[in-house]
């Protein structure tokens, strides 16, 4: 099991388990919407004892074999580790679609979550966009949530601390915004 730790000061921490009967252990323990909800996350073991205020923690990769269960969310979302790739596919998207996604289609997006720290976040979601208000319900839902979970392609699963997101950007967009939306392109 590895865990890559980022900090709302832009380090990384990474921390591994290799014995299986501890990770089995904290795995059996662990809670993934409970993750950030103690004001304190400690990392230690015989060699080191780290203390991280969960508050500063963005976002913790959970790389490991075994299932972690994670809550639903609205469709299905995968990770997109390399930044080209992931832009590449948003513009695709975005082009096939040109004046946005119509209420009542499928909808094939691109999610970036900028993170304190300049961490991002980025990943594919599917589903069926009934209306625009459903999809600024769940947009809306995602930002309260205590914890977004992903999972990872490497296995595990990318828990995203909603505290530290500084905005949330989505591509394709669609052609119905709320009333007091800015309606503008990027520069």
């Amino acid at each position: 099991m590895e865990l890559i730790v980022y900090l709302a000061n832009g380090k990384q921490e990474r921390y591994v388990q290799n014995d299986p009967a501890i990770e089995a252990q904290l795995l059996a323990d662990f809670q993934v919407g409970r993750i950030f909800a103690s004001s304190t996350i400690v990392f230690g073991s015989a060699s080191m004892c780290n203390l991280a205020h969960s508050q500063q923690i963005c976002r913790i990769d959970l790389l490991t074999d075994q299932a972690i269960p994670m809550p639903e969310g609205p469709g299905t979302r995968t990770l997109i580790e390399d930044e080209a790739n992931f832009r590449t596919r948003a513009l695709a998207a975005t082009l096939a679609t040109q004046n946005g996604v119509q209420p009542g289609t499928d909808y094939l997006g691109y999610v970036c979550i900028e993170m304190l720290g300049g961490h991002r976040v980025l990943f594919e979601v599917e589903h069926k966009l009934r209306d625009q208000t459903q999809l600024f319900t769940n947009l809306n839902r995602i930002l309260e949530q205590p914890v977004i979970s992903i999972p990872h392609p490497r296995g595990g699963a990318v828990l995203v601390n909603s505290k530290n997101i500084v905005t949330l950007g989505l591509s394709p967009g669609i052609t119905d915004y709320p009333k007091g939306s800015w309606l503008v392109e990027p520069a």
